[in-house]
């Protein structure tokens, strides 16, 4: 798909934004390939956004995300499940504060930016504080989560998050809730 999309803003020399994530470089063919299609964008004039474990709300499927799987697992079974020990670190940003970067980025000079959110934190934490909203138990795995610690280097400049991390699972637990209630 990259080649095909990437091929054709080659030829119409529109300008675009590329977004990749702070995977690029991890030796691994997603993070090589990621790597390849950031410097490619940027041969073509493209903007690179590179994400930081964006979330929010999303339809579940085999490929959703952990605090979507999480709260889902709160409000089904009554306990939110963790398959790791949480000790694994990710760098949080909201949906909309993601949206938000991405048009400064667009309306900007620059030609990369990291989106990310401001503090490393740990799975178990979000855990826990989706547990505490939710009046329930949380229970983690034994193995260790994967993690790789990239630390962002070009941070949107004028841009930080607005939404904080609780707030953010709150508005994950009320699109879960309405989700389960049929307002899909």
């Amino acid at each position: 798909m990259t080649l095909r999309v990437l091929e054709s803003l080659s030829r119409t020399k529109r300008p675009f934004i590329f977004t990749s994530s702070q995977l690029a470089g991890q030796p691994t063919a997603y993070g090589s390939t990621k790597l390849v299609a950031e410097r490619w964008a940027a041969e073509l004039g493209g903007k690179v956004a590179r994400l930081w474990n964006t979330y929010g709300w999303e339809t579940p499927d085999i490929r959703s995300h952990v605090i979507t799987d999480m709260v889902l697992s709160g409000l089904r079974s009554g306990e939110v499940q963790c398959r790791t020990d949480g000790t694994e670190r990710r760098r949080l940003v909201y949906k909309s504060d993601c949206v938000v970067s991405i048009l400064m980025l667009a309306d900007s000079a620059l030609m990369y930016a990291d989106m990310a959110g401001l503090e490393w934190v740990t799975i178990k934490e979000v855990a826990q504080e989706i547990a505490r909203q939710l009046h329930v138990d949380v229970r983690f795995g034994r193995e260790n989560g994967s993690e790789w610690m990239v630390e962002p280097t070009k941070m949107m400049p004028g841009w930080s998050p607005e939404v904080p991390l609780g707030e953010g699972i709150t508005l994950v637990i009320a699109d879960a809730r309405n989700y389960l209630n049929g307002a899909r």
